[in-house]
């Protein structure tokens, strides 16, 4: 045993305290969530998208329940909760682009998470503008593997300003263009360290 602590776990998995029984995602990827709790099953609406999402928010409920906060009160609480601007903010342009300004933080895992989030999305096509990722151990292996785990998923990869993902890159400015030179009924990840600066990519797509 390393602690003395209470233990209570949380998941997808049969053996999960607090355990998802249901994640369907709508067509913005926002997912609606029951859970079977030692408080009782829940359910509730997220209002960010992402399956990842639904994960913390299953953290929040056993958080709360310890806390005695009923889980219902803590579900309705989660419905209303928001991210902090620039991670997995979603924005719809006048012409229907859709965008997630995830332009925050980037590392592999959340690369990935949030490539997931946006081919749930409902589009004609998917593209993810990518700044570097900073503070790698093996920088350019772990860039090199997050191209192919997009295009597995056939999204098109825009290297912005960055040489590491081993592809050609594009500014700001023409990394937009391109984007909206296929047209708008687009979903657009823009994604990178904080170091990239992308909401600059986020300003021009929705100027």
């Amino acid at each position: 045993t390393l602690t003395q602590a209470q233990v209570l776990t949380y998941g997808v998995h049969e053996s999960a305290d607090i355990r998802i029984t249901k994640c369907e995602l709508d067509e913005m990827a926002r997912a609606s969530v029951s859970a079977a709790t030692p408080w009782g099953d829940v359910s509730w609406a997220m209002s960010v998208p992402g399956a990842h999402m639904a994960l913390n928010a299953a953290a929040a409920i056993a958080v709360s329940g310890v806390c005695g906060v009923g889980i219902d009160s803590a579900a309705a609480a989660l419905e209303q909760s928001f991210v902090s601007p620039m991670r997995m903010q979603v924005i719809t342009t006048d012409d229907g682009m859709t965008i997630i300004n995830d332009a925050y933080n980037a590392n592999p895992a959340s690369m990935r998470a949030a490539l997931d989030t946006l081919v749930g999305m409902k589009a004609s096509r998917h593209v993810v503008i990518a700044g570097q990722m900073a503070e790698l151990a093996d920088s350019s292996a772990e860039h090199n593997a997050i191209v192919e785990y997009a295009r597995s998923k056939k999204i098109e990869f825009i290297a912005c300003e960055t040489e590491n993902y081993g592809i050609p890159s594009l500014s700001a400015e023409d990394a937009v263009k391109h984007v909206r030179s296929g047209g708008t009924d687009v979903a657009v990840l823009v994604k990178g360290s904080r170091v990239a600066a992308l909401e600059r990519v986020v300003q021009l797509l929705t100027s």
